[in-house]
């Protein structure tokens, strides 16, 4: 129940309807990825590299024991300040401007289930490299792809939409909890491990496999649907969905072809660096790294000051003028004045 004594707000029928029709498309395009692909070498590139096996499985080790280090720490030592700021239009009643998030609520958060999809990912690459039997090397693959293309989708979101959006509820000198140290490991070094990886291995995204990564945020949005339907807050404006139907469908429709840009590009990047050496790679996915993430707190725009020529004084009335007449005060009006008189 919200402060005011109503129940939070439920999704409709119509967007219950548009969601199961995406769902439904998406599905038909896993399906016909299955029968349409040869998994064969995919599975294969699981294993090979860009580097040896040795130190392959020593990277994917580290990635797999610090991603769950991660998960673990921001569960049991951590707090996040949320900033709750919602759209104009939106039935839901803010309990505060800035909710503490702890425990098993930073859950909640988009963030925190893609870097638990990243270490299931990282573990499954580990235990292949290690010669484990019995790892599934398809699923293996397609976690890759659907990690990678996210954890972009994760990290541009956070640094060009949530940290502004920050910045303008809390003002611009008060702290940004989204900027401690833990939140930019979260929103940034998934990110950084997704193209360290891909630089070092020897695995591309696969354009039919794209509805993989839309599924996953399908899930994510009928979870918060569910969620903001129990605890009547959601945790990020853009997928609100209180609002109107018509601005609900383009946010979040939005957002699904923004993370199918993003695995349409990882296409792009490692088909055409595939053959490319490690070091040539490297640069590639550091350039891209380096243009998405955020290490500091933006500033907010300040008005700009009004230069003398644009202000304007109150002149004395002079005959044929009416005494509210304003007239800039440049030089040239009052030599103009003086050839009057």
């Amino acid at each position: 129940m919200d402060p005011s004594g109503m129940p939070p707000p439920r999704p409709s029928w119509a967007l219950v309807l548009l969601m199961s029709s995406v769902v439904a498309a998406l599905c038909i395009g896993v399906v016909k990825a299955k029968t349409g692909v040869s998994t064969s070498s995919l599975e294969e590139d699981v294993l090979e590299g860009r580097v040896p096996r040795s130190l392959l499985c020593a990277w994917r080790c580290f990635a797999a024991a610090f991603f769950w280090h991660r998960v673990v720490v921001v569960l049991t030592q951590t707090t996040m300040d949320l900033p709750l700021s919602y759209l104009r239009g939106s039935k839901f009643a803010k309990k505060s401007d800035v909710l503490v998030v702890r425990g098993k609520l930073r859950l909640v958060t988009f963030t925190m289930q893609t870097w638990i999809l990243q270490g299931i990912y990282f573990s499954l690459a580990a235990a292949a490299s290690l010669g484990m039997s019995g790892v599934p090397l398809g699923l293996t693959h397609v976690l890759f792809e659907v990690t990678w293309s996210i954890a972009h989708l994760v990290t541009t979101v956070t640094t060009y939409v949530l940290i502004p959006a920050a910045v303008k509820v809390r003002g611009d000198e008060k702290p940004l909890s989204i900027l401690e140290r833990d939140q930019l490991i979260l929103h940034n070094a998934n990110v950084l491990f997704a193209n360290v990886d891909c630089a070092v291995n020897n695995m591309r995204l696969v354009q039919a496999h794209c509805s993989y990564a839309g599924l996953w945020c399908c899930v994510y949005v009928a979870f918060i649907w569910s969620w903001g339907s129990y605890a009547g807050y959601v945790p990020y404006f853009f997928i609100d969905y209180s609002l109107p139907f018509f601005t609900v469908a383009a946010l979040h429709l939005g957002l699904l072809v923004v993370g199918l840009a993003f695995f349409t590009f990882g296409v792009f990047l490692t088909t055409a660096s595939k053959d490319l050496p490690l070091g040539l790679a490297a640069a590639a996915h550091g350039l891209l790294v380096a243009s998405i993430v955020r290490l500091r707190r933006p500033r907010l725009p300040r008005e700009k000051k009004k230069s003398p020529a644009q202000s304007h004084v109150r002149c004395p009335p002079r005959p044929g003028l009416n005494d509210d007449t304003m007239i800039p005060k440049t030089p040239s009006t009052y030599v103009h004045s003086a050839r009057r008189r």
